[in-house]
This record gives structure tokens, C-alpha cells and sequence, in this order.
């Protein structure tokens, strides 16, 4: 079993307490006295200095050191957790929800994480209404319909309805990845158009002086040339009249 040095990493020591009861677990070590005097063998560094001025200040004061198990765990939490770390533990569980893209399998990881964390049990019947609240809206209504009674009873359910709608989703065809939407498709053909358009008239050549650019209508030779016979035949039509 590993060692505590009394490390302020929450997690590396909940991971040391979870192992003191998984041993005692399997060694049929039922006695609080027994677990106690166990972990404090496992302790080292900065822990072992607590955990020795604190059997002191209790013996002066209570004639007695911590007995109950439940009560050594509050007590080495309290000194070695970070700052503040239970308050802003148990406002992240608060507002803890599925996340977007989140698989069911994920979000009861981390659920069952932060339960166990905070010491908070995943049989009551808060805390499945805790869990159940925190899926997506769609699980959320149609799991309820079904009263469930266990978190593992629900984790089925929603299993299956993440599943089936995946299963929709590839039927009905939809894309595994984000497209171009049809209005900005539409609005880039338009404009590939319009500059072949442009293109294509920037080509074009007049017949008159042979040159591109311009067309028959818009040659300005051409249209000097018909401007003397314009005017003489408005000079002819005056004489006439």
C-alpha cells in the first residue's frame, strides 16, 4: 500500500483513504481502531507530523485519540485538502450536467466521481433525481415516464435511447460531420456564376476592329464612322421637308 506524505492533491488522497478500505476490505479488518491504526502506519512526511500532534492534542485534552474511521477521514481531509476545495467541489457537483457530445457512459463517470468525492451516497433518492436531471432534456423526460428506481436502472435506459438515436441518424442519412448549409452553397454558385459572367464578357471581341474587349455595340470606330452619314442623312431628310 502506498505511502501519504500529506500532499495537497484532493485526489491522490482520496485515492490513498479508498485503498486503506479496499485492504482492511479484504483482510476482514472490521475494526475502526484497527483501520485507524493502519492508515497512520502508512503515513510519512508532513501527514506523519499531523497525525502525531494531533494523538497529543487530543490525549491533553480528551484523554483519548480519534477512534471511529469516519471521523479520521474528516479530520486528514480537513488539514491536507486544498483551500476551499470542498466548497468548489460541491458547487461543480451542483451544476454537474451532461455536456454537449458527452456520451451517457461519460457523464455517470464523472457523476459517480464527484458522488463518491463528496461522500454522498448513489442510493438515495436525491441523488438519482440528481443524476437523471443531469442528462440530455430528450433522456431526461422519456427515462422518467418509466420510474426508475436505481441509477444503474437509468444508465440502461439512456444507453439505449443514445443508441437508438444514433441509429436514426445514420438511417435517416445525416451527416456524421457539419456541412456547408444549402443557403451559403447556393450564394457560392451565384457567385461563381456572376464571375464567369464577367469572364466571359471581358472576352469578347468586336468584329469591327478586330480587337477583344468589346463588342460590335460598344466600338467607338464604328460608331465614328456611322456618325458623318447620320448627319447626312438628316441633312438630306431637312431639304426634302
Amino acid at each position: 500500500m502506498p505511502i501519504y506524505d500529506g500532499e495537497l492533491n484532493a485526489e491522490k488522497l482520496d485515492n490513498w483513504i479508498r485503498q486503506i478500505d479496499v485492504y482492511c476490505r479484504v483482510q476482514n479488518i472490521d475494526s475502526d481502531k484497527s483501520k485507524i491504526q493502519l492508515a497512520s502506519l502508512r503515513l510519512g512526511g508532513t501527514a506523519l507530523v499531523w497525525w502525531e500532534g494531533r494523538t497529543q492534542a487530543d490525549m491533553r485534552k480528551h484523554g483519548k485519540t480519534i477512534s471511529v474511521w469516519s471521523e479520521f477521514v474528516t479530520a486528514i481531509k480537513k488539514q491536507f485538502y486544498p483551500l476551499a476545495y470542498m466548497q468548489q467541489a460541491m458547487m461543480s457537483w451542483q451544476t454537474l450536467r451532461q455536456l454537449k457530445g458527452q456520451s451517457v457512459q461519460g457523464y455517470t463517470q464523472e457523476f459517480r466521481k464527484r458522488a463518491l468525492m463528496l461522500d454522498i451516497s448513489l442510493d438515495s433518492p436525491e441523488t438519482l433525481l440528481k443524476y437523471i436531471g443531469g442528462l440530455h432534456n430528450y433522456m431526461r423526460h422519456t427515462i422518467l415516464m418509466f420510474n426508475p428506481t436505481s441509477i444503474y436502472e437509468v444508465f440502461v435506459q439512456a444507453t439505449h435511447l443514445e443508441a437508438r438515436g444514433k441509429n436514426v441518424n445514420l438511417e435517416v442519412g445525416e451527416p456524421s460531420q457539419p456541412t456547408v448549409s444549402k443557403s451559403k452553397e447556393k450564394r457560392k454558385q451565384k457567385w461563381k456564376a456572376r464571375k464567369a459572367n464577367i469572364a466571359q464578357k471581358g472576352k469578347a471581341s468586336c468584329t469591327h476592329c478586330k480587337k477583344e474587349g468589346h463588342d460590335d455595340e460598344h466600338c467607338w470606330i464604328l460608331h465614328l464612322e456611322l456618325r458623318p452619314k447620320e448627319s447626312e442623312g438628316k441633312r438630306k431628310t431637312a431639304a426634302t421637308i
